[in-house]
């Protein structure tokens, strides 16, 4: 869900609702006791949040238009999930089993963004628009200061929408 108001027909203030799930994986070599290499595994974490990025911007044109924002965007952790390889007897990964890690993930994460994207405006009222965007998160996903993780969150955004106009121009 998104709010934009637009000033002095150019400058764009605004804020979304967003749930968002970011993540990363590792990838291992499986040994025997010795060092011997048995193989390849990957470890997967997923982080599910709730955000409310806080935009700033220019948009320029009527009909069709071009824009961009930058915005702050906090994020509220509402769900981690670790999951692990399940190896059988010949050590081939057979499953993956998931475990609650949202006590060990950070419970707020900061990012900044940067969003480009062109619109057309139908009937006066409606706005499509497709943007492309970039986020850096500024916070470690993990909340243990002795842990040797430092993972920030990082990531490419496409988006398309419809906007409806609400305001003087409609009420006249």
């Amino acid at each position: 869900m998104t709010y934009d108001r637009v000033h002095m027909r150019f400058l764009t203030v605004g804020g979304e609702i967003n749930l968002v799930q970011r993540g990363f994986s590792n990838t291992i070599t499986l040994t025997d006791s010795i060092g011997t290499t048995l193989g390849m595994a990957e470890l997967r974490n997923k982080f599910n949040y709730f955000s409310l990025p806080l935009k700033l911007g220019v948009q320029l044109g009527n009909r069709a238009y071009i824009f961009g924002n930058v915005a702050f965007v906090p994020g509220y952790l509402l769900k981690a999930i670790a999951e692990t390889p399940v190896f059988d007897a010949n050590g081939q990964i057979i499953d993956y089993t998931w475990e609650d890690a949202t006590e060990t993930a950070s419970q707020f994460e900061l990012s900044t963004q940067v969003e480009v994207g062109i619109g057309v405006t139908k009937a006066k009222r409606y706005k499509f628009y497709v943007s492309a965007a970039k986020q850096q998160g500024w916070t470690n996903l993990f909340d243990n200061p002795a842990s040797t993780f430092n993972i920030k969150s990082t990531g490419i955004i496409v988006s398309t929408g419809m906007k409806i106009e609400f305001g003087k121009g409609l009420l006249r």
